[in-house]
């Protein structure tokens, strides 16, 4: 999840291993934000922290994220049927 003030962004991909629920700031979308089509991949340093790594302009990345409290609240459950938008 990607908190910014009260507004959380939740994103769920299928996990390749365990799963788990990270609480992330937005200031991670701004430092990953890029040209490149490469994967973004989050690995829980600790319980505070996530280490984040990505490629920008063809060069590895990397920096470590503070782990923001998880949401008070639970989101809502995703609708079973999407209708597009025009």
């Amino acid at each position: 999840m990607i908190a910014y003030g009260e507004v959380i962004l939740a994103f769920t991909i299928p996990a390749t291993s365990d799963s788990a629920s990270l609480t992330v700031p937005a200031s991670v979308l701004d430092t990953v934000a890029g040209n490149d089509t490469d994967s973004i991949q989050l690995h829980p340093k600790s319980q505070r922290s996530v280490r984040v790594r990505w490629t920008e302009g063809g060069l590895p990345r990397e920096q470590t994220f503070d782990l923001l409290p998880e949401p008070k609240h639970t989101p809502r459950a995703l609708p079973d049927e999407w209708t597009p938008v025009p």
